[in-house]
């Protein structure tokens, strides 16, 4: 049992009423917890933002660092303006050309340097975007989990799994949208569906009921699966590799069942 001090700080840390929360916890009833936002779309955006300009600032340093040991050069600060100024005065110190020779070859050097910073410019910027899908598919993941019920035949992580492998879902200008398949989930006015409704409707199959239609402790009988769904509940409950011999054995017993594939 946690302290009132523990529970006191998860509350604060969820934006929540410690007393309301302290209730909930103990009560025996299903309750359902609301996870705030713990980024804003602003914060997020200035994260980015401001993670993409150090990286852009720490690509330019090492940079200018490697150029300026590579061409024994010395001077203060980690300009890329200076460092190039500085090679030019050093290639034409050390070149013995022509003047116009000179300019070419200093024209030459400083389109390799724009080559060099733009290309490290580019991996900085894949590698944010990187960041900010991963951040995105865990926070995904950790809602979905937050509207899990709790008496469900499998546990909730593993229908967490079921339910990201079987939908993807994607920030676009209209908000978050949920696919399955290539098909987006929307409402009867063409609305796209809530996460929270699409996580609810794929866990009522999953929900424990008295014999077939959810499972019971048995996650369905051998032999009566009704659809797909109950068939992987069935499988995960009982470890078994779905697209093994016993997996596929089962499948086989189930024909006359006329499975809906799309459950």
């Amino acid at each position: 049992m946690y302290s009132k001090e523990t529970l006191k700080k998860i509350a604060d840390v969820l934006k929540l009423d410690a007393s309301v929360f302290e209730t909930n916890l103990k009560s025996e009833k299903e309750e359902t917890l609301e996870v705030p936002v713990l980024l804003t779309e602003e914060e997020k955006n200035n994260f980015g933002t401001n993670r993409f300009n150090e990286g852009k600032r720490a690509a330019t340093e090492i940079l200018v660092k490697d150029l300026k040991a590579k061409h024994a050069l010395e001077f203060e600060g980690k300009s890329v303006d200076t460092l190039i100024e500085k090679l030019a005065e050093k290639a034409i110190a050390d070149a013995k050309i022509e003047p116009s020779e000179k300019v070419k070859k200093f024209e030459n050097e400083n389109k390799e340097l724009k080559i060099k910073l733009q290309d490290a410019l580019s991996k900085e910027q894949t590698l944010t975007k990187e960041f900010q899908d991963r951040m995105f598919h865990v926070e995904i993941r950790n809602q979905v989990l937050t509207q899990i019920p709790q008496n469900t035949v499998i546990p909730a992580e593993d229908l967490v799994e079921l339910f990201m492998n079987r939908h993807r879902v994607a920030k676009e200008d209209s908000g978050t949208i949920i696919y399955k398949g290539d098909t987006k989930l929307v409402d009867k006015v063409l609305n796209p569906i809530p996460l929270k409704d699409a996580v609810l409707q794929f866990a009522e199959g999953y929900i424990k009921r008295n014999g077939m239609g959810g499972g019971d402790s048995g996650g369905g009988a051998v032999g009566k699966f009704k659809s797909l769904s109950e068939f992987e509940a069935y499988c995960l409950k009982n470890n078994i590799d779905r697209l093994g011999k016993e997996g596929q054995d089962l499948l086989k017993k189930n024909k006359e069942a006329n499975f809906d594939y799309d459950k």
